[in-house]
């Protein structure tokens, strides 16, 4: 009887281990610092005059020297979906996919190559009025490393919404993503 007793205490403490994942770090949700402010481009009319920050403080996280404030993870009400990794083969040239939804953000995408120094993303807008979109918005990048990327200054001068034509946006922000793939 007492080794059936601890065979079934060996078992039940497997089982315990498997289901809960012992000795697995869960890794931690991915998470955004979101701010773009819209305005009109000059000789245009923008469909959005506005700011859109997430959280509510996000332009002043940005704009500060250490980026401390609150982040917006990845969840049942908001969608932080992102990729930065350095270029197959470079030391210096990091693919950055970025995606973020929630709030009055029906959809945010950015994505292209950047170094420290910065570079270019195509950068996709869309607030449930109008979808904006820009092939070389320019960035200046804070940090960038496997898995984060701070951009300080995203600027697109030109977005367009292409089934309106007329409609041009003056965008610019910032962006935080941290805990993306890598």
């Amino acid at each position: 009887m007492r080794h059936r007793f601890v065979f079934l205490a060996a078992v039940a403490t497997a089982a315990i281990g498997a289901v809960t994942g012992c000795g697995d770090d869960k890794a931690p949700p991915r998470q955004t610092v979101f701010w773009l402010g819209l305005n009109q481009a000059p000789g245009a009319i923008c469909s959005a005059n506005r700011n859109y920050q997430f959280p509510p403080d996000a332009r002043a996280t940005i704009s500060s020297s250490d980026a401390v404030g609150a982040r917006i993870e990845d969840g049942r009400d908001n969608l932080v979906e992102c990729d930065v990794r350095l270029a197959r083969g470079s030391t210096t040239d990091f693919t950055v996919s970025l995606r973020f939804s929630g709030g009055e953000v029906g959809n945010f995408s950015a994505n292209g190559t950047l170094t420290q120094d910065g570079g270019q993303l195509e950068v996709s807008f869309n607030n449930g009025v109008s979808t904006l979109e820009q092939e070389d918005c320019m960035a200046t990048v804070e940090t960038i490393a496997p898995g984060a990327v701070w951009l300080r200054n995203l600027r697109c001068t030109q977005l367009v919404d292409e089934s309106s034509p007329g409609l041009q946006c003056d965008g610019q922000g910032g962006v935080i993503f941290e805990n993306c793939d890598r």
